[in-house]
């Protein structure tokens, strides 16, 4: 449903265009650099036919295409652009490589030093025209591609898109305004926005027409779906794009997908990262490797605190905590004891707060640089926490939290950790909870191992809200 006037020329079609060009302009340029350099010697050289190199930019183009170098944050992001670049490059290499060994293994190494050549002048040609045409794109195209946007009614995430849509690079955005929904006619953008009320639902054809609307944003969340019908019925029948935000997706936004089953569309979700099984077995080796490397480095710390403890209140030195850890399954979490002994007696499980007068002169000290944490890689060890993660909470919280915060059990498809994205931002102790579960349902969507590294890094800054 979009107006396909306004899109005189996709920008996924200069990429293409650009990738077969620079593909292609490298073949020549390898073979003068190549007499230059020496890396194909004469009897080899007639190997190299042309249909080796068709093929070369074939295969090229083809592992562009696998890699989702076509994807729009690949060309707008200059990071995701040279990774894919590297690994595209690098499984021509080694398919030539092996071609090579397949057919002539005695032969000399120019042939596949050729291709290598070949590899690294692409690289440079194709990333060159990607950045021309990003430019281009930006600065001359943009002005042929007009988006006229409007929405229906206000909220929170309509008031997010509509944002999003005004950064828009590959086109130029401009919010008309909005159509208020007569069955809730309280829900209209705050005044400092400045956008303009258009009319109402019922005359939806006709505002279409009159501000010639490109495009319309609807949530479902507070309309019929008769009326979404409706709407949907009228943007079809005047060629606008409709962007639909369906009521399920305050989570995992990223990984939902479209699937047809029986003929019937389900808006399903996407298995998350860390559910994969690969992905299960390395973060499970950092988290084994992280434990006793941080063990062995810590009981020396651990056996002087013990003392300090020990001289200061008596009693047990290490405290045991049940929370709960993957699946609400509950486990004893381990740490130096920094309070004491009776710090729950009145008041029974209560949040640490600041200048707590229950902890110990040298607790103060621990909890302000988390060394009271420091046991818990024995928890990592057994595989109860991982190294990064959700912070564990107590069973009498969760239960509390679970009844006044929407999705907060969500924490629980993921173990819990030493640190994590939340405490690492100062989201600890007695802070906002949804602020807290808001990047702790961001780190489990967008996992990977890099995230993890970087957290720990940021772990070793001083803490904040550490009381």
């Amino acid at each position: 449903m979009y107006n396909v006037k306004k899109y005189p020329i996709s920008w996924r079609m200069l990429l293409h265009l650009g990738d077969i060009l620079g593909a292609s302009i490298a073949v020549p340029l390898s073979f003068w650099a190549s007499r230059y350099i020496d890396v194909v010697p004469t009897p080899n050289a007639s190997r190299i036919t042309t249909l080796n190199c068709i093929f070369a930019v074939c295969l090229l183009l083809y592992y562009f295409q696998r890699v989702d170098l076509y994807r729009s944050r690949c060309f707008l992001h200059r990071g995701p652009t040279i990774r894919r670049l590297i690994l595209s490059l690098t499984a021509l290499v080694i398919t030539f490589g092996v071609m090579r060994e397949l057919s002539a293994p005695h032969r000399e190494f120019g042939y596949l030093e050729f291709i290598a050549l070949y590899a690294i002048i692409t690289f440079f040609i194709v990333y060159a025209l990607r950045r021309m045409i990003l430019f281009i794109d930006i600065h001359f195209l943009r002005s042929m591609r007009v988006e006229r946007i409007a929405c229906v009614g206000w909220s929170f995430r309509i008031g997010k898109v509509m944002e999003a849509f005004t950064h828009e690079l590959l086109s130029k955005q401009t919010i008309v305004g909005y159509i208020l929904d007569d069955n809730h006619p309280e829900l209209r953008p705050p005044e400092h926005l400045g956008y303009k009320q258009l009319g109402t639902l019922n005359e939806l054809p006709e505002i279409l027409d009159r501000f010639d609307i490109t495009s319309l944003v609807v949530s479902q969340r507070r309309i019929p779906s008769s009326t979404l019908r409706d709407i949907a019925l009228t943007c079809a029948d005047k060629i606008v794009a409709l962007h639909m935000i369906p009521w399920s997706t305050e989570i995992w936004i990223d990984h939902l997908m479209v699937r047809v089953i029986g003929g019937v569309p389900l808006l399903d979700i996407r298995e998350l990262r860390h559910d994969n099984s690969t992905n299960k077995i390395m973060r499970r080796g950092v988290d084994i490797a992280g434990a006793i490397v941080g063990l062995i480095l810590s009981a020396p710390v651990i056996a002087i605190l013990s003392f300090l403890i020990k001289r200061e209140s008596p009693g047990p030195v290490f405290y045991r905590q049940v929370r709960l850890g993957l699946h609400d399954k509950p486990f004893e979490l381990i740490k130096l004891r920094s309070m004491r002994l009776d710090a729950e007696k009145e008041k029974g499980a209560v949040w640490t707060v600041e200048n707590d007068p229950r902890r110990l002169k040298i607790g103060e000290f621990m909890r302000k640089w988390n060394l009271d944490e420091l046991p818990q890689f024995w928890n990592v060890l057994k595989g109860e926490m991982s190294l990064v993660g959700p912070r564990p909470e107590r069973p009498e919280f969760v239960e509390k939290f679970r009844d006044t915060v929407h999705y907060y059990n969500l924490r629980h498809c993921c173990k819990p950790g030493l640190t994590g994205w939340a405490a690492v931002h100062g989201l600890r102790g007695n802070t906002s909870l949804e602020d807290r579960l808001s990047y702790d349902l961001f780190y489990i969507e967008h996992w990977s191992l890099l995230l993890d590294f970087k957290i720990m890094l940021m772990t070793l800054l001083p803490p904040r809200n550490a009381y």
